[in-house]
């Protein structure tokens, strides 16, 4: 059975986004500065078990959109993620464990 955009929604953890898909690994600790951190096994087993990708967007100021996206392209995955939003804009506050 192939992949299907179901798999990587704004709802995706993140730990749970690599087990499935361990070649997006790179691709997503290089879209933004933040997600390095997850490079710290510590962190990436903890932090990335409860992170969903909507917040990652908040915390590294990227739209949502293009992340779902690029890691859709990147795992074979057509579809494309669009949102009813105009401008998803991201929160002024980041979750409480972030500490940039």
């Amino acid at each position: 059975m192939g992949k299907t955009n179901s798999e990587i929604t704004p709802e995706t953890k993140i730990g749970t986004l690599l087990d499935r898909f361990p070649k997006l690994e790179k691709t997503f600790l290089e879209m933004a500065p933040e997600f390095k951190k997850l490079r710290n096994p510590v962190l990436k087993k903890t932090i990335a078990r409860v992170t969903s990708l909507r917040q990652a967007s908040t915390i590294a100021k990227i739209p949502l959109t293009e992340i779902i996206n690029k890691l859709r392209s990147e795992a074979g995955i057509q579809e494309e993620f669009m949102t009813d939003e105009a401008v998803v804009s991201p929160s002024k506050e980041s979750p409480a464990w972030f500490s940039p």
